[in-house]
């Protein structure tokens, strides 16, 4: 078996998959989940950020917290996975 690759894509860079994520109107361009982020300093290059997303289509409500890299590596995946359409900080 040879393994050939058909798409390509990172956390920055989707558009290799917009095809599958705005598939007839479903998946994240229709999101309507808002975040709220808190962040704060700590030793090392880490911070401690706290985030809750709320979803008014599904009607849920998901919270976390976690030492986050000064880069905001998790925070970029959290906003791409859920589709966040607004921020606050």
């Amino acid at each position: 078996n040879e393994w050939k690759l058909k798409k390509k894509a990172s956390p920055g860079n989707l558009q290799g998959f917009e095809d599958i994520l705005f598939f007839e109107g479903d998946g994240v361009a229709n999101s309507s989940a808002t975040m709220a982020v808190r962040i704060s300093a700590r030793k090392e290059g880490q911070l401690k950020m706290g985030m809750a997303i709320v979803d008014t289509d599904s009607q849920t409500l998901r919270t976390a917290e976690l030492l986050e890299h000064e880069k905001l590596w998790n925070l970029e995946s959290a906003i791409i996975q859920y589709g966040i359409k607004e921020c606050f900080i």
